[in-house]
Order: C-alpha cells, then structure tokens, then sequence
C-alpha cells in the first residue's frame, strides 16, 4: 500500500470506533451484558485474524472498520458493566487497573510483534499475517468464555446464594446501574447538563488523541529515530513499560483518594508529557538515545488513571 492508503486504513478504525461507542453501551443493556461483550469480544477477535488474510487495500480497510466497530464496545462495556456490580467509591481503583491493562498490553504488544516477526514465511505467511493470527485467535477464545460463562448480574450469578444476591443489591443501592432499569431520556438530559463532565470530556479527548496517535503510529515514530524492522518494535516496549510501572505507584499511593493530590498528580503527568514530545520535536540533532528519551517522557501521558 502507498502511505495515503496506509493512513486510511488506519484512520478508518478510529471512524467505526468513534460512531459506534455510544450505541454499543445502549445494546449492552438490550442484550445482557456478557452475551453482548462475548459477541463484541469474538467480533473483533475474528476481524483481527481475517486481516492476516487480507490481500488489498480495500479488504484491509473493510476489515480494520469492522473492527474497529465491534472493539468501540468493549472497554466503555466494561466500565458499565462495572457498575452492575461496585459501588462508585468501588469503582476507581478498579476501573483504573482496568483502563491500565491498555498500557500493559502496549508493552507486551512490542514483544510480541518483535518474536512473532522472526515466524516470517513460516507455512507460506509473512510476519504481519501470523501477527494479526496471533493476537486474533485468543481474542475469539476469550469472547467464547465471556459469552458462555461471565454473570451478567449479581441476581443472575449462578454461584452467589440467594441470600448474597440479595445482599449485594441491598449493598449496592440507588447508586449503582441495575440490570432491569430502564434507560430513559430525562436521565440523559441530567447526565448532558453536568459541566463537569464536558470539562472531563475536553481534557479526555485531548489525552485521547495523544495516546491513539502513539498506539498507531509508534513503530513509524521509532523507525524515525534510527532503529529498523524488528529493532523498531521491541523499542515501542520501554515507554510503555516505564508508564505501567508509574500507573501502578499512582493506583497504590497512600493517598490516592484525596482529590487535590490526584490533580497535582495529573497535572505533573501531563507537563512531563508535553515536555518530552517538546523536546522530541526540537530533538533533531541530538544523538538517538536522548530522544529515545523523550520518547520516554511523552508516553506518560499513559499513566491518567
């Protein structure tokens, strides 16, 4: 593919991603929570494996929507499905750990692109065919076990006694998202009067696009700094695993539920943020391992949780 047909395919995702977020949620309830996440979870799973197949600009690009259809459901997903379950002092820390699994994956996702680009043309493939069949393949597994085993509810769970479901609901209270309530339109209209979180909605798509600009092109970034082929993969790895490390000092601080220390803290992770991809852009002259460190400093944007 040329490099416009290559931006395509990879903006196309964030299309799909983007349209169908909001809707997915909406079916999540419609559907259950574990029958819609598990058809969600095998969708995109089944997409990523058809696209080692893919021949031509238009499969890939047809293939990369869908999957980034299917994928725009399953990390809002789960936070909702998080709801039916903890109560919202609950739910912090664990939809951070959640959320963080994506900086985890960022780095393990550099290793494995470098080990599996060393199957290249085992059985006839090249190596970015077995590396979509690779991280395609669990995904489908997984998204069967959701599908077949998840509860999606505390009043459907098999294994809690009936006493503990009753319990749980009573514990959970009017502040928790239940399985048979009902979405309706007064409560959107609330929920859309809040200016808190048009405020949060700002400062999360200027982080967003940051963060799906390094998750796309990050390879392409590296390469820029000098290093080749395999070399450049197992280079994405060292950010990531520098911002899982800190996203985990911040989940575990002492402190972590006091809201000016979490704000001084954000604040501090996106000055160092700014810093480095400020320094990675004037870095031009530097010697390669200076602005590896840049690269560095911009990834830990990664850590707002």
């Amino acid at each position: 593919m040329t490099n416009y047909q290559y931006t395509i395919a990879l903006m196309v995702f964030l299309v799909s991603y983007t349209v169908f977020e909001a809707p997915s949620n909406l079916a999540l309830k419609v559907f259950s929570p574990n029958k819609w996440l598990g058809f969600l979870i095998i969708g995109f799973g089944s997409f990523c494996t058809g696209i080692g197949d893919a021949n031509s600009f238009a499969s890939v690009t047809v293939l990369r929507f869908f999957l980034g259809a299917f994928e725009s459901g399953v990390f809002v997903g789960m936070i909702f499905y998080m709801s039916f379950w903890y109560r919202p002092e609950e739910r912090a820390f664990r939809i951070a750990i959640f959320l963080g699994s994506a900086t985890l994956a960022g780095a393990f996702g550099g290793v494995i692109a470098y080990g599996v680009g060393h199957m290249n043309g085992l059985c006839g493939l090249e190596g970015w065919r077995w590396l979509f069949i690779v991280e395609g393949v669990p995904s489908v597994v997984m998204g069967v076990a959701v599908f077949l085993f998840m509860p999606s509810y505390p009043e459907s769970a098999k294994w809690l006694l009936n006493e503990e479901k009753s319990f749980q609901i009573q514990r959970l209270g009017e502040n928790s998202s239940k399985g048979n309530a009902k979405l309706n339109w007064p409560d959107a209209k609330e929920t859309l009067k809040d200016l808190r979180l048009w405020v949060h909605y700002f400062t999360y798509l200027c982080l967003g696009v940051a963060v799906s600009s390094l998750s796309l092109f990050a390879p392409t970034i590296v390469s820029g700094l000098g290093y080749k082929d395999l070399q450049a993969q197992l280079f994405t790895v060292p950010p990531y695993a520098i911002a899982e490390y800190i996203r985990h000092e911040r989940n575990f601080f002492p402190h972590s539920s006091n809201s000016a220390r979490r704000k001084l803290r954000d604040q501090i992770c996106i000055s160092v943020h700014q810093h480095g991809w400020n320094l990675r852009r004037t870095a031009v002259s530097l010697r390669l391992g200076v602005r590896q460190c840049a690269e560095h400093n911009g990834w830990l944007v990664s850590v707002r949780t």
